[in-house]
């Protein structure tokens, strides 16, 4: 999708899967263009020799285009943990939804101070809204852009929305993983432990969200602290060498919740309170193995 905006009038066009433009991520110099845009238009009764009409001109105060199409590009062939679909914002109660919200948007004042023009504005609301209306219809989360953003920065602002504080566990735990390349994300989700590594996470994030005595931050560095503590002395029982034992100690606190599929903060995070489940039922060989992805993760490239 191709979107400008100005001061008379906004457009958007969609663009094939497989042109130029979209095979592209769009350039800082590319959002800040300002030059004019226009939109012309003739019947479709008309003959070949009549001309458009001229509906829309307009300088440029919004130039935005989609990333989906380099996003999906860049991701190795094996990826198949991420799947592209098409969006049906057509169903009645997601265009019901997302009206009611903009209609809202559209009276905050503090919207209209981040976004002064009135079609850039209501280009950003329509497009925000109806993202947020078709999610809530799946039971997805949305991850918005820093543009479309605006739509709820100003809703804090403006005391219609709450903002819960616990950010996903993931980047906490593991800020050096965003040096994985997604090639070797694919082949950590290869390992074997990969799916205890996940269980795992979960219980972490559920114990943290219990902790009513500390910031998120530290609730969810405990917690992890706490289960390789519990781990490393399970292992330790079996006398393992301790070049093995402690080779996953290091307590690491950014990582894409869709690359390792680890839910973030959410009612649905909550799957029980209490000793660990591989506390209480001890493998050694799955305890190691989910220490092995735990540790390849926390250095940030593969082994």
């Amino acid at each position: 999708m191709d979107t400008r905006a100005g001061e008379t009038g906004s457009v958007s066009h969609a663009q094939p899967a497989g042109s130029s433009g979209a095979a592209q991520w769009q350039t800082a110099r590319e959002r800040a263009n300002q030059s004019e845009f226009s939109v012309r238009v003739r019947s479709s009764t008309a003959g070949p020799s009549d001309p458009f009409v001229e509906v829309i001109r307009s300088s440029t105060t919004l130039a935005w285009r989609a990333t989906f199409e380099p996003f999906r590009q860049e991701l190795p062939q094996d990826a198949n943990w991420v799947r592209f679909v098409v969006i049906d914002h057509s169903m009645p109660e997601v265009q019901q939804l997302a009206a009611r919200l903009s209609s809202v948007d559209e009276r905050n004042p503090a919207l209209r101070a981040l976004l002064p023009e009135s079609f850039e504005r209501g280009t950003v609301v329509n497009g925000a809204n109806a993202d947020f209306a078709a999610a809530t219809h799946a039971g997805v989360a949305v991850s918005m852009d820093a543009l479309h953003s605006r739509v709820v920065s100003a809703r804090l602002e403006a005391g219609q929305a709450s903002n819960d504080a616990r950010v996903a566990a993931l980047p906490i735990m593991f800020p050096e993983a965003s040096s994985l390349s997604w090639t070797e994300i694919a082949n950590i989700r290869k390992l074997r432990g990969f799916e205890d590594w996940r269980r795992m996470m979960r219980e972490i994030t559920a114990e943290a969200i219990a902790d009513e005595q500390h910031s998120w931050a530290t609730a969810v560095a405990s917690a992890h602290a706490r289960q390789l503590r519990i781990a490393n002395e399970q292992l330790a029982s079996l006398h393992l060498p301790v070049e093995v034992v402690g080779a996953f100690m290091g307590l690491v606190t950014d990582v894409a919740c869709l690359a390792f599929g680890v839910l973030p903060v959410g009612p649905s995070t909550v799957v029980g309170i209490g000793a660990s489940k591989a506390a209480q039922q001890f493998r050694p060989r799955r305890v190691r193995r989910w220490l092995a992805v735990d540790g390849r993760i926390a250095r940030g490239r593969s082994i």
